[in-house]
């Protein structure tokens, strides 16, 4: 993350260093709507962000026992969204799972975090261990759950990042690409 004064200001403020991204996005698609208007044009437009890294939380925080933006001004423009990235998640297990100490559900969390402040959440998910590339990555009894749950849950969007840049990958690469994309557009199937 930035860590210029204006920057580590904002965080102090609003817990979260998406906070500076939010009201930049939504500055920018207000700005684009005025241009797009003194033109005569009429746009539909969505202008997307990464909650990704350093800037995956969300700027919200708890009020008499219920998850508020930490201020009005942090709920996304209606042309802007979400795209969130969590590639720390255990991907072996289901998201809601409270297996490995429960680490999957802050990420369960944060994706609920995120549509208290955006309309459109898209979901970026991962089907490759980074850290060993070539090796299995063992998703087969988690990737319809957690596809499951992010439906469920009203994601509008779904990207899944697997194997794809290598001329032989690892024995299951083909076989999970294809799952994915059976899953993606019906993840109830059998």
């Amino acid at each position: 993350a930035c860590e210029c004064d204006a920057c580590i200001e904002a965080f102090d403020t609003y817990g979260a260093d998406s906070a500076v991204v939010i009201k930049f996005c939504n500055e920018t698609a207000a700005e684009m709507r005025n241009i797009f208007a003194a033109k005569g044009l009429n746009r539909d437009f969505k202008l997307v962000f990464f909650a990704y890294e350093a800037y995956e939380n969300a700027p919200v925080t708890e009020k008499n026992g219920k998850r508020v933006a930490t201020d009005k001004s942090l709920i996304c423009d209606d042309n802007v969204s979400v795209f969130y990235a969590p590639i720390a998640m255990k991907y072996t297990v289901p998201m809601d799972s409270d297996k490995y100490e429960g680490k999957n559900l802050r990420f369960l969390q944060t994706f609920k975090d995120w549509q208290i402040l955006c309309n459109d959440v898209f979901v970026w998910i991962y089907s490759s261990n980074f850290s060993h590339y070539l090796v299995t990555y063992d998703v087969f009894d988690s990737l319809q759950a957690n596809l499951k749950i992010f439906k469920d849950l009203g994601a509008k969007y779904m990207q899944d990042l697997g194997q794809y840049n290598v001329s032989s990958s690892c024995v299951w690469t083909n076989l999970t690409g294809y799952l994915q994309a059976e899953l993606q557009w019906n993840c109830s199937l059998d």
